[in-house]
C-alpha cells in the first residue's frame, strides 16, 4: 500500500513592515518557484491561495481580517509570522498597529 500526503491547504500569512521587504520575499520566492499572492489594496480575499504577503499597513485593514475570517471560517487558514517584527516595535504606532492587527 502506498501511504501519500496531501501537500498543505491553508493559507499562511507573511507580513512585513516595508514595501522593500515585501520586494525581497517576492524575489527569493520566484527564484524558488514558490507559489504565492500579495495582499494588495483593494483585494477583499486569499482566493485559495497557500501563502500570502501583505504590509503592516494593508494588514491592520478591515478587508485584511475579513479575509482572514472567512479563510478561517472555512479551515483554510493556518496562521501568520511578522518578519521584521523589530521594525514594527520601534516604530512610533506600533501599540496601535499591533492592537488593530
Amino acid at each position: 500500500m502506498i501511504v501519500t500526503h496531501q501537500s498543505p491547504t491553508k493559507t499562511f500569512v507573511i507580513i512585513v513592515p516595508l514595501i522593500s521587504l515585501l520586494e525581497d520575499w517576492e524575489y527569493h520566492l520566484k527564484n524558488t518557484g514558490i507559489p504565492y499572492s500579495v495582499f494588495r489594496n483593494g483585494i477583499f480575499d486569499f482566493y485559495s491561495s497557500l501563502l500570502i504577503l501583505t504590509t503592516v499597513d494593508l494588514a491592520v485593514r478591515r478587508e485584511f481580517s475579513k479575509a482572514i475570517g472567512r479563510s478561517y471560517a472555512l479551515d483554510g487558514f493556518e496562521g501568520i509570522f511578522i518578519d521584521k517584527v523589530h521594525n514594527v516595535f520601534v516604530s512610533r504606532d506600533f501599540h496601535t498597529y499591533m492592537q488593530l492587527l
